[in-house]
C-alpha cells in the first residue's frame, strides 16, 4: 500500500513537472510569435516603401530618357547651327569638342561654387 502511494504520489509530481514545463513552452511560444508578428509587419511596411521607391525610380528612369531625347534634339539643332552661322569660312567646332569644353567649363564652375 505504501508503494502504490509512493508510486503515485511520483506520478502527480511527474504530471506537475510536465505541465509546468508545458506552460513555460507555451509562453516561449507565444513571445515567438509575437516576436515573429512585429518583423512580419516591418517586412510588410519595408516591402510598401520599396514598391513606393521602385516606382519613383521608373519615374525618374523615364524622365531621364525624355530629357536625354531632348538634349540629343538640342545638341543636333546646336550641331546645325554652329555649322550654318560660320561666317568667313571658318571651320565649325566638332562636336566632342564642345562637350569637352561645355565638362571642363562644369568642372570649373563647380570648383568656382
Amino acid at each position: 500500500m505504501d508503494s502504490i502511494k509512493k508510486k503515485m504520489q511520483s506520478l502527480a509530481n511527474e504530471t506537475a513537472n510536465a505541465t509546468a514545463r508545458a506552460e513555460r513552452w507555451e509562453v516561449e511560444v507565444d513571445k515567438n510569435n509575437h516576436t515573429a508578428d512585429h518583423f512580419e509587419e516591418q517586412v510588410r511596411t519595408l516591402q510598401k516603401k520599396i514598391q513606393a521607391m521602385e516606382g519613383q525610380f521608373d519615374a525618374c528612369i523615364e524622365d531621364l530618357f525624355n530629357q536625354t531625347i531632348k538634349l540629343e534634339d538640342m545638341e543636333k539643332k546646336h550641331e546645325v547651327s554652329v555649322v550654318k552661322s560660320t561666317p568667313r569660312g571658318e571651320t565649325p567646332m566638332p562636336k566632342n569638342k564642345i562637350k569637352a569644353l561645355t565638362s571642363y567649363f562644369d568642372q570649373f564652375c563647380d570648383l568656382s561654387a
